[in-house]
C-alpha cells in the first residue's frame, strides 16, 4: 500500500507538503467480510482511514456479523484500494487548494441488495451518529 500511495502522490506532484491537519482521509469501497462463524458478506460501504503523511492504511472500520454479532474487518481488493487512495489524494488536493472541487453527482443504484444497511452493526455509523451511506 505504501508504494501505491507514494506513486499517486508523486503523480500529482504533492509528495512532500502534507501537513498534520490534512493527513487523514476516510474513504469507502466494496469489501468482503468473513466472520469466525464462517458467515460471508460484502458491503459497498466498507470504510478505511488513509494516512497520506505516513503513506499507510491506519484503520479499517469493522462491521458486525448478523448471525453471531462478532466483529469482522474488511478485506479490500487491490483495485478497490487503488481507487480509494486516488480519491483520498484528490480530496487532499482540493482541501489544500491545489485543485478545484468537482461537483459530485449522486447516482442511484439500480442493483437490488440483499437488505438495508444496518447502522447498528457498522462502526462508522456509530462513530458519526448517522448512516454512513448518506454522505
Amino acid at each position: 500500500m505504501k508504494y501505491i500511495i507514494s506513486k499517486e502522490l508523486e503523480e500529482q506532484k504533492c509528495s512532500g507538503d502534507i501537513k498534520n491537519k490534512q493527513r487523514f482521509y476516510c474513504k469507502h469501497g466494496k469489501a468482503h467480510f468473513t466472520c469466525r462463524c464462517h458467515n460471508h458478506w460484502t458491503s459497498h460501504y466498507s470504510w478505511c482511514m488513509i494516512d497520506l503523511k505516513k503513506r499507510k492504511i491506519c484503520r479499517k472500520y469493522y462491521q458486525e456479523c448478523k448471525k453471531c454479532s462478532a466483529k469482522a474487518l474488511p478485506v479490500f481488493s487491490k483495485e478497490v484500494m487503488e481507487k480509494m487512495i486516488k480519491r483520498a489524494v484528490e480530496s487532499f488536493l482540493v482541501r489544500s487548494g491545489k485543485k478545484a472541487a468537482t461537483e459530485r453527482r449522486r447516482v442511484e443504484s439500480t442493483k437490488q441488495g440483499k437488505g438495508e444497511h444496518d447502522t447498528g452493526k457498522c462502526e462508522m455509523c456509530r462513530e458519526r451518529g448517522k448512516s454512513c451511506n448518506r454522505c
